[in-house]
């Protein structure tokens, strides 16, 4: 009987340490960046982009662009998602705004300072993976 009891209160002990994770972790969720990896091609160029999305739409990601020649071009963007479509620009005056068209694809167009706009489809890895500075690993 003492160990039927030892049983019972153990098994209460992990329930509630286990339910306890279980909260913790729906707390947390809120509060934690989602984040994906495009990939594409522009042009001769293909790209690899990460993107992290803050759980008030405040958005960041990092651009790498491969040119025919390997030379890689890398491009911070901030702005924020609203409504389904993440709008970002960079410093220098580039402006990245794309939408999901499907669980696994993303479309949009990179706007560059100068006025030229560039149209691209990517690949979409919702389980892709991003360093601290949201850029594709």
């Amino acid at each position: 009987m003492k160990n039927g009891k030892m049983a019972i209160g153990l098994a209460v002990l992990l329930s509630g340490c286990v339910c306890g994770f279980a909260v913790e972790a729906a707390a947390g969720a809120g509060t934690a960046e989602r984040s994906e990896v495009w990939e594409g091609k522009m042009y001769s160029s293909t790209f690899r982009a990460a993107m992290c999305v803050a759980p008030d739409g405040k958005a960041r990601g990092v651009l790498l662009l491969r040119q025919r020649s390997g030379k890689i071009d890398t491009y911070h963007f901030y702005g924020k998602e609203q409504n389904g479509v993440i709008a970002v620009s960079h410093s220098s005056g580039h402006k990245l705004e794309a939408r999901q068209t499907s669980p696994t694809s993303v479309q949009g167009s990179l706007r560059l300072a100068n006025g030229m706009k560039v149209s691209f489809d990517a690949v979409r890895n919702t389980s892709g993976r991003v360093s601290d500075d949201c850029a594709p690993l």
